[in-house]
């Protein structure tokens, strides 16, 4: 194992038993779903987050299997004083890799403003496309994997215009355009940004967004996409269309998903809920003339873990892939695109 990788899990182990009571889940605040944005407990200074994604892997077309350890990611946020707080989460092992993921400073001058600083999610994506622990699903959404990078260095700023009732938010930015851990100079500066109706909590939430990126030659996109929630107790369903044109090869790539779940409550002494989860997602180039290249249906079920101060459930999914073009984004193995049977443990606090 790397050396910075043990000084990491020391460093922490250290603050962990410095610090007994964190285990407990941190409580987020925030209702619109900015997660840059939501408010630690100012209680704290030191928050644990943990988040370990190991699964199993079935290859229906050529009966080949893998395990995998997808995610163990680790961090900190906390609250420094009532105007500046910090998040730092680093991945000990994204498909084998070592990555620093959020490391950032927010600066709160007032109530409904928020300013971030350093490395963020860039204003596009919805955690529940992006996180592995909010996704419903073994794997993400052709939106959240293949569009563009999820994070990026820069500037956020966050202004909720209406917090009661029905909330109302607006989120822009401007970044290197490099993506994660890629400090380009660059001119002009990569903007995006988006508007936020509703709450992540019940009822309906909406948004839509924009972005605009020169600062890789080959990749000169402009991104939109809008996206509708509606959550009620237990049932939610979700859908999101997002289109990137690039200017370099004019190429269109269009993508889009809707997906449901449904939470069953039980008493068991293992698990207390079961969730099945269906979604259809898809995507092609110069959708307009072509329509999608690939399209995909995955059914799954989650078993809710009953355990108390932190999240963690087994899933269980199967991906059926119905291909007409072979696109490049599933160029990286044979397997990205097969039809695949998934067994996964999730856990996260």
């Amino acid at each position: 194992m790397p050396k910075r990788v043990l000084l990491i899990i020391s460093f922490f182990t250290i603050i962990l038993s410095t610090f007994p009571g964190t285990a407990e889940a941190s409580v987020n605040r925030d209702t619109l779903g900015l997660e840059n944005s939501a408010d630690p407990d100012y209680n704290k200074l030191l928050q644990p987050e943990f988040v370990l994604k190991a699964k199993y892997e079935f290859d229906a077309e050529d009966c080949a299997s893998r395990f995998s350890v997808r995610n163990s990611r680790i961090g900190f946020k906390g609250v420094v004083t009532s105007f500046f707080s910090y998040k730092a989460v680093v991945e000990l092992s994204s498909d084998g890799e070592f990555q620093v993921l959020d490391l950032y400073g927010k600066f709160t001058p007032f109530e409904r403003l928020s300013i971030i600083l350093g490395q963020n999610s860039v204003p596009i994506f919805n955690s529940y496309t992006t996180s592995p622990a909010a996704l419903s699903f073994a794997n993400r959404p052709f939106i959240g994997k293949y569009i563009l990078s999820t994070r990026d260095l820069g500037i956020n700023i966050v202004y909720r215009i209406k917090e009661k009732g029905f909330p109302i938010a607006i989120e822009a930015g401007a970044y290197n355009g490099g993506g994660i851990n890629n400090p380009l100079w660059v001119n002009p500066p990569t903007f995006g940004g988006r508007l936020l109706f509703g709450s992540m909590e019940n009822g309906l939430r909406t948004t839509a967004k924009v972005y605009r990126t020169s600062a890789i030659e080959e990749r000169d996109y402009l991104i939109w996409g809008w996206d509708i929630r509606y959550k009620r107790d237990r049932f939610k369903i979700e859908a999101e269309i997002m289109d990137r044109y690039n200017y370099f090869d004019e190429r269109d790539l269009f993508a889009s998903y809707i997906q449901s779940t449904y939470r069953f409550e039980c008493n068991g002494k293992i698990f207390n809920g079961i969730e099945p989860a269906l979604r259809w997602d898809a995507m092609g180039y110069d959708f307009l003339d072509n329509g999608f290249g690939v399209n995909r249906i995955t059914a799954g079920l989650n078993f809710i873990v009953n355990v108390k101060k932190l999240n963690a459930l087994f899933r269980i999914d199967y991906e059926q892939y119905f291909k007409r073009d072979d696109l490049a984004e599933f160029n990286e193995n044979d397997e990205m695109d097969n039809n695949k049977l998934t067994f996964e443990f999730l856990i996260s606090f």
